[in-house]
C-alpha cells in the first residue's frame, strides 16, 4: 500500500515550527488512517539525512490534536506505533533538548522510508457543525438540515480560501472526522469568491435530546468530480422540491427530477428566504406552471412567501388543481391579513378553510399546508398552527392534475404579487415537530447550526 508523504516515504515533507509548547525541534506528518488495525514504522533522522537516534515521537489524533501515545525512538532512530482501525493520526517528532522557542528555525526531523501497512486517507481540512438539540422540537428521521455559511476559507484556493473546486465539488458532508461514513447532500448555492454555501444534507437521526454534530470537509485534490446526490436528500416522502434558485437566473427545476417547473412570463430572480426565489407582480401571465404531483391525503405543502403591502386581497401562493378550469383546487391563500387553505370540489363547492391571522406585509413568512385526512387539516404560519373544522369536501379526491406557483385559475383566476421561495411537497402529513424543526432550521440556520473551527487532516 502506498505511504503518506512525510511519515514513511522516499520523497519527505519538512514541517517547520513548534505546534507546542513542549515540542522543540519538530517533524509533522501528514495525517494518516486505515480501515483495519495497523502499525506505522520509521526512522527519524536530521535535516541531513543522518539517523538520528533517542528522538521522542508523538501519535495525534486529527479530531482534536490529543497525544494518543508517545515513545522514543531508539539509538538508531527506528520507532513503532500500533493504531487502531479508522483512527485518523499524524506524528510529531523531536530531539529532547533542543531550544524551547516557539518559532525557532531549527533542523527539522523528518519521516523515511520504512515499512508500514497504512493507506493515506482524507488530505484537506474540516469542521464540526453542530446541530443544538434545543432547536429540534422533536426527533426526526432523514431530516433535510440547512447549511448557510459564508466563511473566507470555503472561497477557492485563488480567492484565498481552501476549496480547490470553483463548482465546490471538494466539499463534502460526513457523519465521522475520518471522513468515512459520508452523508448525502445537496449543494443549492456556492459561491467561490467569498466562500459562501447554502447545502442541504440529510441527517439520518436528528435528536432533541442531545446535540448533533456532522462535518464538513473540503481541499482534497483526488475529489474533482460532483460527489452531492439531491434525490437522497429528499428521500423522506418528499414528491417535489423548488429551491427557486439562484437570485439572478430564476429556475425552477424540481431537485428531484420528478416535476420540473414551467417558467410562464416573467416572474422575477430574486434574493429569496433561502438563496434565490421568484417575484411575481400580479399578473396571471406571470407564474410558474407545475406537472403537479398527484397527491391529495396526506399532503404536506411548505413555502416560503414575502407578500408585498396588500395583504388583504385574495393571493394564492401555491395551488393544486384540475387543470386550466380550476374547478377543483386546493390552494394555500393570503387574503384579509389571514393565510388559509382553501379547496373546492364540484361535487361542494368551498369548504370552510382553517386559517391563521398575522401575516405580514414585506415579510419573509413559512406556510405549511397539511392535509391529514379527508376531513382533516392543519395550516401553520412561522409553525403556529390551526386545526380545520369537520369539513367533507375532501371525502371525494380532488382531480389534481397540475399545479401553479403564484397564480391560481378559480372564478377567472387570481395571482399573487410578491416573492416566494422554498416549495416543497410530501406525501407524508407531517408532524407538529418537523415543521417546527424545519422552520427553526430555515428561518435561522446561523442559530440552528454552530460550525466549528479549521482542521486539517
Amino acid at each position: 500500500m502506498s505511504i503518506p508523504t512525510g511519515v514513511c516515504g522516499n520523497a519527505p515533507m519538512l514541517v517547520m515550527g513548534v505546534t507546542r509548547r513542549e515540542h522543540r525541534a519538530t517533524f509533522r506528518s501528514a495525517s494518516f488512517f486505515s480501515d483495519k488495525q495497523y502499525r506505522i514504522a520509521g526512522i527519524t533522522k536530521d535535516s541531513s539525512g543522518n539517523r538520528l537516534g533517542n528522538c521522542v515521537v508523538d501519535l495525534f489524533y486529527t479530531q482534536d490534536d490529543t497525544r494518543a501515545a508517545q515513545v522514543l525512538s531508539d539509538q538508531d532512530g527506528n520507532f513503532t506505533f500500533l493504531i487502531g482501525p479508522s483512527l485518523a493520526c499524524y506524528i510529531v517528532a523531536y530531539k529532547a533538548g533542543s531550544p524551547d522557542v516557539a518559532g525557532t528555525t531549527v533542523n527539522t526531523l523528518v519521516g523515511t522510508a520504512g515499512t508500514a501497512i497504512t493507506v493515506p486517507g482524507y488530505s484537506g481540512y474540516f469542521r464540526s457543525l453542530t446541530v443544538n438539540h434545543t432547536n429540534v422540537s422533536s426527533d426526526q428521521t432523514d431530516f433535510p438540515v440547512l447549511v448557510s455559511v459564508t466563511d473566507a476559507t470555503l472561497a477557492t484556493i485563488g480567492n484565498g480560501g481552501h476549496v480547490r473546486s470553483s463548482n465546490g465539488y471538494d466539499i463534502e458532508f460526513f457523519s465521522d472526522t475520518n471522513a468515512k461514513n459520508k452523508l448525502a447532500w445537496e449543494i443549492e448555492r456556492y459561491v467561490p469568491s467569498t466562500g459562501e454555501l447554502i447545502a442541504w444534507v440529510k441527517i439520518p437521526n436528528l435528536s432533541s435530546v442531545t446535540n448533533n454534530v456532522f462535518y464538513i470537509f473540503y481541499g482534497d485534490s483526488s475529489v474533482t468530480t460532483d460527489q452531492s446526490a439531491p434525490a437522497a436528500v429528499w428521500s423522506n416522502g418528499f414528491v417535489a422540491v423548488y429551491h427557486l434558485k439562484d437570485g439572478t437566473t430564476l429556475s425552477a427545476v424540481d431537485s428531484l427530477g420528478n416535476f420540473n417547473g414551467t417558467i410562464t412570463g416573467s416572474p422575477g430572480a430574486v434574493a429569496g428566504q433561502i438563496g434565490g426565489g421568484a417575484s411575481f407582480n400580479g399578473s396571471l401571465s406571470n407564474r410558474i406552471d407545475l406537472s403537479a404531483p398527484v397527491i391529495t391525503t396526506p399532503l404536506t405543502l411548505t413555502a416560503w412567501f414575502k407578500p408585498g403591502s396588500d395583504v388583504t386581497t385574495n393571493q394564492p401562493v401555491v395551488s393544486l388543481q384540475d387543470g386550466s378550469n380550476g374547478n377543483n383546487l386546493y390552494s394555500v391563500l393570503v387574503g384579509s391579513g389571514l393565510l388559509s387553505i382553501d379547496n373546492q370540489d364540484l361535487t361542494n363547492g368551498f369548504t370552510n378553510p382553517p386559517t391563521l391571522n398575522s401575516v405580514a406585509a414585506n415579510t419573509w413568512q413559512y406556510a405549511a399546508a397539511v392535509n391529514i385526512s379527508s376531513t382533516s387539516r392543519k395550516i401553520y404560519l412561522n409553525a403556529d398552527s390551526a386545526n380545520s373544522g369537520g369539513n367533507s369536501a375532501l371525502n371525494n379526491p380532488i382531480n389534481i392534475t397540475t399545479g401553479e406557483i403564484g397564480i391560481n385559475r378559480i372564478t377567472g383566476g387570481v395571482a399573487f404579487t410578491g416573492s416566494i421561495d422554498e416549495v416543497h411537497f410530501a406525501n407524508v402529513a407531517r408532524s407538529a415537530g418537523w415543521l417546527l424543526t424545519e422552520y427553526n432550521s430555515q428561518n435561522s440556520p446561523g442559530t440552528f447550526i454552530t460550525v466549528g473551527g479549521e482542521l486539517t487532516i
